[in-house]
């Protein structure tokens, strides 16, 4: 970036910052932290970043334009669909009502499991008579081709329910250089599966992390204290219960937020809504 500022824009007063962003980034968090007055920040919104996270968010200064709505965001991403993997600026809302994808065609996409579809023709020949009649039966076969386990897991698997993706988008924003520890759907729906397998519905989960997994759990028990005929709610001395240990304070205080979501919304439209709600690190804090 100081070469093209310098060499292709005519700059001649460029600096740079002592460790890049990311150092600059530590500083800010480090000043916050010890309550020091920092000012007003030199770097603001997200910073681009060339590995999984896509984006760290230095600052919660939207700067960038939804490709969807319009609407001011600082959330960058990649088109879920693995056949597009765009590039894009999109709100945490589009992103969820289009499960991570950039347009509807590509959201159609990952809802059918990145099947790729072949329609094939075939032939057939009826000879009437003295004439010779060419009727073309156009038979649409699909073929449905996995390439993948995820894409075979996602296809055979039941739908999630709106409020596990506002755990993944919250964890992208708030969390950013950790949210592909998320679960995810495919693990998620496998966890809830193993949990409802139990025979007493009690599962200790030893990383809670922003609460997917915990939520998945807690689902998969529900399911097992009901096959059990269990009436009322579990805790330590019986009944479906988890316990789920985490030593990170922000991410901590991120999955209290969204278990006290759930426990009070249950995990869908309404439950998603009031966790998309809490996508901002002063909200988070209040809600515990």
């Amino acid at each position: 970036m100081g070469a093209y500022l310098t060499q292709e824009l005519g700059f001649t007063n460029v600096s740079r910052l002592a460790g890049g962003i990311i150092a600059y980034d530590r500083s800010l968090k480090t000043a916050k932290e010890e309550n020091a007055d920092i000012g007003e920040p030199l770097f603001k919104g997200t910073n681009y970043v060339f590995d999984g996270r896509v984006g760290r968010q230095i600052t919660n200064d939207a700067l960038g334009t939804c490709i969807t709505c319009g609407s001011e965001t600082n959330l960058l991403s990649n088109c879920r669909n693995s056949s597009c993997h765009k590039r894009m600026v999109q709100c945490a809302e589009c992103s969820t009502n289009l499960l991570g994808t950039c347009s509807e065609a590509c959201r159609q996409r990952v809802l059918n499991g990145g099947m790729i579809q072949r329609k094939s023709v075939s032939l057939t020949t009826e000879i009437t008579g003295t004439e010779d009649q060419f009727e073309e039966e156009k038979k649409e076969e699909v073929e449905r081709v996995c390439h993948t386990l995820d894409q075979y897991s996602s296809l055979h698997s039941s739908g999630v329910p709106p409020f596990y993706g506002a755990i993944e988008h919250n964890t992208k924003r708030y969390l950013p250089t950790g949210s592909h520890m998320v679960s995810g759907v495919t693990q998620g729906r496998l966890l809830c599966s193993l949990a409802s397998m139990t025979r007493e519905g009690r599962v200790l989960e030893i990383g809670t992390f922003t609460g997917y997994a915990a939520a998945s759990f807690l689902k998969g028990c529900s399911n097992a204290g009901e096959a059990m005929g269990y009436s009322g709610r579990g805790g330590r001395a019986g009944g479906p219960y988890v316990l789920s240990l985490e030593r990170d304070q922000r991410a901590y205080d991120v999955a209290v937020a969204h278990m006290r979501v759930m426990s009070e919304s249950g995990v869908g439209q309404e439950a998603a809504s009031k966790a998309l709600s809490l996508s901002d690190e002063r909200k988070f804090l209040e809600s515990n």
